[in-house]
């Protein structure tokens, strides 16, 4: 699985706060902003109002959005409501491709809530069941509401097999939700590579595998031969495991609780 690193979402988060922090508390507006690759015509309530990149300043509302393709204006590439929010920023930012498949991209929103010492992320993914890791830790499956975050800068992750990994850095507010919907990248793997990886082979030899050192200092190992997969538990540089199977990228061991896992292949050395 290919990491697929998003710094455009990065950069639209930190700018989402960004916003916020340069609105009074109190001001009754809020931000709409839209950025598409390529251009699109924006639509709001049925009335064209230009071309992406776009921002504007709007009342607080649920606003029908409409995403128009600029050679063809019968297209509409995207549409959806979302909400105007007084002192924040709504973002759509996506990228369209010649099917609907490969269009992806992400929609952000921030809504108000009763905890003032601490934020909450919402998050949301097409498709669902991605797997959601916030700081490295691994959280659960979209779609997820994860409550009681400080405030500040974190690194959200999304995985899920077949598409590509969504990184990004995202800012929490305390007081606020940030509502994030996500639709991953389809992985541009070749069939070939998709092969190697979907046909492991087995041990028939009773091979070990020790586990090499890692930048966390401990490796996951998933419930499949993806990042995608869920965690099933945390092995440690230096344990030996029985492998199980193998392919180019992943590794299958027996774990000490006689359940098994898939660690990378690169934090993994097979010794006879």
């Amino acid at each position: 699985m290919k990491k697929f690193i998003l710094p455009i979402s990065t950069i639209i988060l930190i700018t989402a706060v960004g916003y916020f922090f340069r609105y009074s508390l109190f001001a009754s507006q809020g931000v709409l902003e839209i950025n598409t690759n390529p251009p699109t015509i924006v639509v709001l309530n049925d009335e064209p109002m230009g071309i992406t990149p776009f921002k504007k300043e709007l009342k607080p509302q649920r606003l029908e959005i409409k995403l128009l393709a600029e050679n063809n204006q019968e297209n509409i590439l995207w549409q959806g409501k979302l909400p105007i929010t007084p002192s924040a920023i709504t973002l759509v930012k996506y990228d369209f491709g010649d099917n609907e498949q490969d269009n992806y991209g992400e929609i952000l929103t921030f809504s108000k809530t009763s905890d003032n010492k601490n934020g909450s992320l919402l998050v949301s993914s097409w498709p669902d069941r991605a797997v959601v890791n916030l700081d490295g830790e691994t959280k659960g499956y979209t779609p997820i509401l994860l409550e009681k975050i400080p405030p500040g800068h974190h690194s959200l992750e999304l995985n899920l097999a077949g598409y590509n990994n969504m990184v990004a850095g995202v800012n929490i507010v305390a007081g606020f939700q940030l509502n994030a919907e996500i639709k991953l990248a389809k992985s541009e793997e070749t069939d070939n590579d998709q092969e190697k990886t979907d046909q492991p082979s087995l041990n028939e030899e009773g091979m070990m595998v020790t586990v090499l050192s890692t930048p966390t200092g401990w490796l996951r190992a998933r419930s499949g031969p993806g990042t995608g997969f869920e965690e099933v538990a945390k092995v440690n540089p230096g344990e030996k495991y029985l492998l199980l199977e193998k392919n180019d990228e992943w590794l299958k061991i027996a774990l000490e609780d006689e359940s098994e896992g898939w660690i990378s292949a690169q934090y993994g050395k097979i010794e006879d």
